[in-house]
């Protein structure tokens, strides 16, 4: 398919996504009611399976982090999670799932179209905005 980028977790479900129920053992990830698509969420193919795929079929992964219901304290937990070394909480509860390495990601969308009346957690366009360095 010669995919250069694949967004996870994407769409709607964006909107509720919990990037901590997607890591480590997966007998001990919780199951949650999905309102977005009306569904139970596993969990079962989580934040570091989407890693392992996409460096399968050498793609980039654009990290999505839910500012719609959540906020910016729970996007920086997955920002060390996925890109520090080490040395911090969530960098070494990566390390403790198996995962020496950061995952190293470059790219990052805030939320997916919290300003459409269909999302859950609806806002308007100015206050998705987050001032970067």
């Amino acid at each position: 398919m010669n995919l250069t980028m694949n967004r996870f977790p994407g769409g709607n479900y964006t909107s509720t996504f919990r990037w901590e129920d997607s890591v480590g053992p997966k007998d001990r990830r919780p199951r949650r009611a999905e309102v977005a698509w009306q569904c139970i969420e596993t969990n079962q193919f989580g934040l570091n399976e989407f890693a392992d795929w996409s460096r399968l079929n050498g793609s980039d992964v654009m990290m999505t982090v839910n500012l719609a219901t959540r906020g910016v304290l729970e996007a920086m937990d997955c920002v060390e999670y996925c890109n520090l070394e080490g040395g911090t909480y969530w960098s070494d509860l990566r390390r403790s799932h198996g995962y020496e390495k950061p995952h190293d990601y470059k790219y990052w969308c805030l939320s997916n179209e919290i300003d459409g009346p269909w999302q859950v957690g609806q806002n308007t366009g100015a206050v998705s905005r987050i001032n970067m360095p």
